[in-house]
This record gives structure tokens, C-alpha cells and sequence, in this order.
């Protein structure tokens, strides 16, 4: 299909072979073989893709560094929920309250 947009045809000219994690592709499969699609196919648009634009058809980005500080914060924000460390609140009231610094946690903790 857009191999015809660069004259190319049906012709397959090259193989491709990637090592992937197995749940991950069939997750993908899952996913593109109710869009109607293989992965072969969504190879050769993206292929394409990449050819037109000149680069990837997606923005790729690493993040900066008030980014990587929020990544970093909510990272130590999940630990201390998963160690049970988290603050806890009776009421939804009581939690916007503490956030407002006006009452104590109902854990004790402050």
C-alpha cells in the first residue's frame, strides 16, 4: 500500500528482524488485528512514514530537567505509598484541609 507511494510495489526487497518481550507483541497483535492490521503492515507504513517526514513519525523527546524532577518526586511519592508511608485521611474534607495545613492526618503523622 504506501510502498506504491515510492515506486517500490509488492517487491519485498529486505527482511527485518527484532527480538521484543513476547507479552508486549502479543498485546500489540491484539491490538492491530482488531484495527485490521498486522505487524508487518504497521512496519512498512511506519517505514514509509519515517521516509516522507525525513524522521520519525512521532515526537521523541527527552525530558528536561523540571520534567525529570517531577518524574523523580512522583517515583518517591509511589514508594512511599507501596511502604504503606503514605498519608491517609478519614474524609475527603479532612485531606483538603491538611492540604490547606488547617488539620492534622487522621495517621498520626504530620
Amino acid at each position: 500500500m504506501y510502498d506504491d507511494v515510492y515506486g517500490r510495489g509488492d517487491t519485498v526487497e529486505a527482511v527485518i528482524k527484532s527480538r521484543i518481550d513476547a507479552g508486549l507483541k502479543a498485546e500489540v497483535e491484539q491490538v492491530l488485528s482488531a484495527l485490521g492490521l498486522t505487524v508487518s503492515d504497521v512496519m512498512r507504513m511506519t517505514f514509509a512514514q519515517i521516509a516522507a517526514r525525513k524522521g520519525l513519525p512521532f515526537d521523541v523527546k527527552l525530558p528536561n530537567a523540571q520534567t525529570m524532577d517531577v518524574l523523580k518526586e512522583s517515583d518517591a511519592a509511589l514508594n512511599r505509598l507501596r511502604a504503606g508511608a503514605a498519608p491517609r485521611f478519614d474524609s475527603l474534607d479532612n485531606y483538603f484541609a491538611a492540604m490547606d495545613g488547617k488539620v492534622a492526618r487522621s495517621d498520626g503523622k504530620n
